[in-house]
Formats: structure tokens, C-alpha cells, sequence
């Protein structure tokens, strides 16, 4: 019930805010970075449906799932090495660890902060893709209106520069470029 209600809100905010950006100009509806950046962060992925880089947002849900997944098992396992760790280490010769004695206390020590490092890894490039997301949905909006014509080009050649009034008659090689736009 709980979730429905953030749903309905953000869809209310994701409505407010596009039919505000398109009631600024109404000859011309200019694309908002701003609004692309919110709706990213809002919601991931939102922001590139706004650019109308539809094929995006799939790569933006599997990299944090993945993520995310990856986080949760390394997480479990690290709880129960972590839990044979405490079991051995507390002194107390009625608790028995998990493994039952079957490893050593190296070895479970060391699978610990293998599984710790592995899942603050696996956090970091989920934040690393939400950010990643807003930042692609910012220059994507951007870039949205920006005109690429046939005009535009540039021309690489050779170019030599002949020196008649020097006795020596040192020539000067180059290259020489042409931008047109």
C-alpha cells in the first residue's frame, strides 16, 4: 500500500513537471536538461525515455540489478563468516561455528574480508550506475537540439611552402587543415 502511494506521487511529480516545461514556450517546446536530470534521479532510466534513448534504460536496470544482486549474496555470505569469526574468537568453548571446527580460523578470517571487500565493491558501482545515469540523462538533453549539418566537415592535405628567396632553397613541409562549417 505503502509503495503504491510513492508510485502515484511520483507519477503526479513526473506529469507536473513535463507539462510545465512544455507550457513555457508554446511555439517552440525547448528539451529540458533540467527535467532529465530530475527524472533520472527520481526514477533511473526515466530520464532517458524523456531523451527518447529508449534502448538505454534497460542497461541502466540490469547493470544496478546485477549490482544490487551481487551486493546482497556477498552480504549473506560475509554474515556467516563473520558469524563462524565471532563463534571462534568469543572464548566462550560451549559456541560452535557454522563449519563445526571443519575450517581454520585463517581461512574463515580470510573469506570474511574477501566477501566485506566484494560486496562494499558491488555497492560502490551501484551508485557508480545511479550516477552515471543522471550524468547521461544531463548530456543527452543537452545535446537533444543540437544540429549536426551536412555542412560540417574537415579537410586534412599535405601542404608545401616554397622558398624562392632563400639562396639555400629550404622548402617547409606541413599539413594543412580545412574546417568548414
Amino acid at each position: 500500500m505503502r509503495y503504491n502511494k510513492i508510485l502515484y506521487i511520483t507519477g503526479f511529480l513526473i506529469l507536473g513537471l513535463t507539462a510545465k516545461s512544455q507550457e513555457t514556450d508554446t511555439l517552440k517546446t525547448k528539451h529540458s536538461p533540467k527535467l532529465a536530470t530530475v527524472l533520472s534521479a527520481i526514477i533511473p532510466g526515466s530520464g532517458q525515455i524523456y531523451n527518447k534513448k529508449y534502448w538505454k534504460t534497460p542497461i541502466i536496470y540490469i547493470g544496478g540489478a546485477t549490482t544490487i544482486y551481487l551486493a546482497t549474496d556477498y552480504h549473506k555470505n560475509y554474515i556467516r563468516f563473520k558469524t563462524a569469526y565471532d563463534a571462534i574468537t568469543d572464548d566462550d568453548p560451549n559456541t560452535i561455528d557454522e563449519f563445526n571446527g571443519q575450517l581454520p580460523l585463517d581461512d574463515i578470517k580470510y573469506w570474511r574480508n574477501k566477501y566485506r571487500r566484494y560486496m562494499e565493491i558491488n555497492i560502490i558501482a551501484t551508485a557508480g550506475i545511479y550516477i552515471l545515469n543522471i550524468v547521461d540523462a544531463t548530456v543527452d538533453a543537452n545535446f537533444y537540439d543540437y544540429d549536426i549539418s551536412d555542412d560540417l566537415s574537415l579537410k586534412i592535405t599535405p601542404d608545401v611552402k616554397y622558398n624562392y628567396c632563400s639562396k639555400t632553397n629550404f622548402n617547409s613541409y606541413g599539413i594543412k587543415l580545412k574546417l568548414k562549417f
